[in-house]
């Protein structure tokens, strides 16, 4: 019996001080720890899509509390990363997270820019075509993230990058008229005429769309001259059927340089900016890392 009594009593001592050391727990920690996706992988028995739909709704729940709470959205990142680990073809997740990293409630510094910077590459890598995610990113890189850099040529850099995110995202045919507009006024902004141009014409040569090339000839006349603009509208003859049948094995950009009769002036200012692209394929991120080696950051190039 005593000795019964004495395992009791030692069971009792050991389940007061679990207790005691259980409320020196922070309540977030016990709460919102998650795994590795690489444990979570295995612990769902490979239902990684499943897991990654029972997180997200546990990062919505999270991130509901701290924007009502304290804004600290301290474990977000790693939610998100790990939802998108987990199921890399959940396209809607980069989206929302882009937006959350910055707009949660908390403070809009660098690293919640680069954070949001971080889910559009992510995305990018698995959407590689996807305007919407290009063009958050391009939105951030020129908007975002150059006011919260101290440094005005890794601005300049961000920008330069921005621009090249922005033409991919004019390029795209399911990109809206807005969209088009909007990246042919920022390049002409930014003194990028020939880029403005280049691109303006590419759109308005394969355009049906009667909104589209109304606002495209507006651009055109304003970047090259209502006169140099007229001789587009005479060169437009249906360039993709020419395309196809004449040099299909040719990329679309450089048969556009090669077909006459187009405008001199374009093809100059066309074949300065392949040149340009050619030579500076780096994002802004890279040359970040090329002056700060002790600071990592993910990367994707646009073309």
């Amino acid at each position: 019996m005593a000795l019964v009594a004495f395992t009791l009593s030692l069971t009792q001592w050991a389940f007061h001080a679990a207790s005691l050391e259980r409320t020196n727990i922070p309540t977030s920690f016990e709460s919102y720890y998650l795994p590795s996706a690489r444990v979570l992988h295995y612990l769902s028995l490979g239902h990684d899509a499943a897991m990654a739909d029972l997180i997200w709704a546990k990062s919505l729940v999270y991130f509901g509390e701290e924007f009502t709470g304290m804004k600290r959205q301290t474990w977000l990142r790693q939610y998100l990363d790990t939802i998108t680990d987990l199921d890399p073809y959940f396209r809607d997740a980069y989206l929302w997270a882009g937006t959350a990293m910055m707009y949660g409630g908390q403070h809009i510094d660098e690293k919640a820019v680069r954070n949001a910077i971080h889910f559009y590459r992510k995305g990018l890598r698995v959407f590689p075509e996807d305007w919407q995610l290009a063009w958050y990113l391009g939105f951030t890189l020129y908007f975002e993230l150059p006011t919260r850099l101290n440094d005005e040529k890794r601005a300049a850099r961000a920008k330069k990058e921005a621009m090249r995110w922005l033409v991919k995202v004019g390029r795209n045919p399911q990109a809206p008229a807005f969209f088009r507009s909007f990246v042919l006024g920022a390049l002409d902004k930014e003194g990028l005429r020939e880029m403005a141009s280049r691109m303006a014409a590419q759109i308005y040569a394969v355009t049906d769309n009667p909104e589209d090339l109304a606002a495209l000839r507006k651009h055109l006349d304003s970047i090259l001259g209502r006169k140099k603009a007229s001789q587009w509208e005479s060169w437009r003859r249906e360039p993709l059927q020419q395309w196809q049948e004449r040099l299909p094995w040719v990329p679309f950009e450089l048969f556009l340089l090669m077909r006459d009769p187009a405008p001199l002036e374009v093809r100059r200012g066309a074949a300065e900016v392949m040149k340009s692209l050619v030579h500076d394929t780096g994002t802004a991120e890279e040359h970040d890392r090329a002056g700060e080696r002790n600071t990592r950051h993910d990367t994707i190039s646009p073309e």
